[in-house]
């Protein structure tokens, strides 16, 4: 006898005779039940081949059958079942005639080796069904549910096996189940997703959850239950199937923890990953190329796509780069720039990689594009830096050659030079120290006017008054300051203010219509008088107004001391505000 079941509940019947003779046809098992059994035992056939169904353990009973001539003869009908790849449910069993007359030696011997055989065959099927379970890491169960809660009544040996424990341990109601295997933090979903059951809810439900073996040990398991059918009493009996699935889910939280990872980097180092199909020309790129460049999703799908975003003078390099990684299958290593749609250009970097096939031929290549803008703006700035500190150490050295002449040309002794040049060489020190805290971008005037005034003692003395608005001084006009600033300090140190404990020095500056106005006053000191002979100091002051700063300087001898009053533009290189310079390309 062989029975079967489709996924859509139809089941057909098909039974052998005895005794080598034909076979009947396979036909509908209910139209072999209207036919041919009784219907009270029709009903409880029905039943037990429901129940075997929904668990998949095998079904035994008696029930009438109608012989050809009509009569009812007592049968003894088992079989055991086995799910298909396809769902199907398929039994293989044995119907007994019990009411036949006492058959000979040799009948009773085949019903005996049929017997063998279908109990053998019973036997082969459960032990191929455990050694599944065991290698899969499943199990499953039986659960009635009803109004008055629900109870895991039948679980299979891998069941068992997945908790830890006996089977005996999880036929217990569902919520002692739950407070006893299930993870604390997963419970509430498992109750939930349990719910409507008892109300008589049919269908399948699927859910992953934590539970906790006997053992103390944390598994992740995957449950499918399926609502089959209601029993007389009103409850609902359910098949259930778990699986150990606790490898899938550290690997899947491994994966993810990985992406994270991943896209994390990429997004702080806005970097966008591609796979290019050198065979369709086809690209695929990753969700940070629209915020690299700057485009929407989709809107790459080719080489030719892509182009149309690269910067026109790059693209020849570009294109020259990638033809010859795909021909000669090196790896593609090139910096470039890109458009974005507001006309911003971005420097790239991109490294890829080619892939082949068994025969060597190439497939894709996989790569990433990297934001170097910054990286370039900062090679920009160095290299100009570089530039400019090469010409200002020129002018530097020619400044110091001008003042080393000059200085021993009017000085009387080689003890007046060396202190004479070691000044003036020591205020080109100081301002180049300034100028290099602001990455020789620009020094502000106050600082340059305090700075100048520290080795004489006036820096922070209550007899001096420095004052005006913040300008921002360029390194050029920042050396012409110092060296005049140091020129009358100097002097006002020998002659002036500054060699007086009662002198008085004021250094104050303002913007007027003509420019920016610096006014250097001296009050309390020696009486002074305009020098006969002009010296080289005040020389190098006219010198450095005129031409270093386009301006213009007047001196004022009075008797309570000296007026010195410059005069310049306010130029790009004299700033009304102190702020910082911008980097190369910046806006």
């Amino acid at each position: 006898m062989r029975l079967s079941r489709d996924g859509a509940g139809a089941t057909r019947i098909h039974l052998a005779r005895d005794a080598g003779g034909d076979a009947d046809p396979t036909i509908d098992f209910d139209a072999f039940l209207n036919a041919a059994v009784p219907s009270d035992d029709a009903q409880r056939w029905r039943e037990a081949l429901d129940r075997s169904a929904a668990t998949l353990e095998p079904f035994s009973l008696e029930a009438r059958i109608l012989d050809g001539a009509g009569a009812a003869r007592r049968h003894r009908v088992a079989a055991s079942p086995v799910r298909l790849a396809d769902g199907t449910i398929a039994w293989t069993g044995v119907a007994v005639d019990l009411g036949a007359p006492r058959p000979q030696a040799s009948d009773r011997g085949r019903t005996g080796d049929r017997l063998r055989q279908a109990v053998a065959s019973l036997k082969m099927r459960d032990r191929e069904f455990r050694m599944v379970e065991e290698i899969a890491k499943l199990g499953h169960w039986a659960s009635s549910y009803g109004s008055s809660g629900a109870v895991r009544f039948r679980c299979s040996p891998g069941a068992a096996a997945i908790f830890g424990v006996t089977p005996a341990a999880l036929e217990i109601p569902l919520a002692d189940y739950v407070a006893r295997f299930v993870h604390p933090e997963d419970a509430g979903r498992v109750q939930a997703g349990t719910a409507g059951l008892g109300e008589g809810a049919t269908g399948r439900r699927s859910r992953e959850y934590r539970i906790r073996r006997a053992d103390g040990a944390i598994r992740w398991i995957h449950e499918v239950e399926e609502a089959l059918a209601r029993s007389e009493d009103g409850r609902v009996e359910t098949a259930g199937i778990i699986q150990d699935i606790t490898e899938r889910k550290e690997t899947e939280m491994a994966l993810r923890e990985r992406e994270e990872r991943l896209h994390a980097a990429l997004d702080v180092s806005r970097t966008s990953t591609y796979r290019w199909n050198l065979r369709t020309n086809t690209i695929e790129e990753d969700e940070s190329i629209h915020g690299l460049i700057g485009v929407g999703s989709g809107a790459i799908r080719n080489l030719d796509d892509y182009f149309t975003h690269v910067h026109p003078a790059d693209r020849d390099a570009l294109a020259a780069a990638a033809d010859r990684s795909a021909r000669e299958g090196t790896d593609l290593a090139v910096d470039y720039r890109v458009l974005q749609p507001d006309g911003t250009v971005l420097w790239v970097s991109e490294r890829g990689r080619i892939f082949f096939d068994d025969h060597g031929r190439p497939l894709h290549m996989t790569g990433a594009i990297t934001d170097i803008t910054e990286r370039k703006m900062f090679e920009e700035h160095q290299r100009l830096l570089l530039a400019e500190l090469s010409h200002r150490v020129k002018n530097t050295l020619a400044v110091v050659h001008s003042i080393a002449l000059q200085t021993l040309r009017r000085s009387s002794s080689l003890e007046s030079f060396a202190e004479a040049f070691k000044g003036r060489i020591s205020a080109l020190s100081r301002v180049h120290s300034l100028l290099t805290r602001s990455q020789w971008r620009s020094a502000g005037l106050e600082e340059l006017v305090r700075q100048t005034l520290a080795p004489y003692g006036g820096g922070g003395a209550s007899s001096l008054e420095i004052a005006g608005p913040k300008i921002a001084v360029r390194p050029k006009p920042a050396l012409a300051l110092a060296l005049v600033l140091h020129e009358l300090a100097t002097n006002a140190a020998k002659y002036g203010s500054l060699s007086t404990s009662s002198g008085r020095l004021s250094v104050i500056w303002d913007e007027t219509a003509l420019g920016l106005l610096i006014r250097w006053r001296e009050e309390g000191g020696p009486t002074v008088e305009e020098p006969a002979e002009r010296g080289f100091g005040r020389t190098l002051i006219e010198r450095a107004v005129a031409h270093e700063l386009d301006g213009s300087v007047r001196f004022e001898y009075r008797g309570p001391g000296l007026l010195c009053e410059i005069r310049v533009p306010l130029t790009s290189e004299l700033s009304a505000e102190e702020a910082r310079a911008p980097f190369p390309g910046e806006r």
